[in-house]
């Protein structure tokens, strides 16, 4: 099991967002993340698994706020996921989906040392 952390650079968008764990199973991918927007800090974890159309995705997860009561979900959808040789380096791609909005996102992200 490889963990990879880092941050995530989102196109034209308003909040920041944070690879906290992603992690690469046999046949998904495990992630939490946290990331900052109008209301406050959040966090949002689930599983992401391939789709018929070959990408991967983790449905309406729930957005988890620490200062805000009110409730929200996103998708996030992983259009590519690149090891690099050494395995050392991952680089996503893909959209987070909220309320009928898609933000496009890539990251190359540092595998975790332990």
């Amino acid at each position: 099991m490889s963990v990879y952390i880092g941050d995530i650079q989102i196109e034209d968008a308003d909040f920041d967002l944070k690879a906290n764990q992603f992690i690469i199973r046999e046949n998904e991918y495990s992630i939490s993340f946290s990331g900052s927007d109008e209301f406050g800090k959040f966090n949002i974890e689930g599983i992401a698994v391939k789709s018929e159309a070959g990408f991967y995705i983790a449905p309406r997860l729930e957005l988890i706020y620490s200062d805000y009561s009110g409730t929200d979900t996103a998708s996030i959808r992983f259009d590519v996921i690149e090891l690099s040789k050494e395995k050392n380096n991952c680089s996503i791609k893909g959209a987070w989906i909220q309320d009928g909005d898609n933000w496009n996102f890539s990251a190359k992200l540092k595998k975790l040392q332990t």
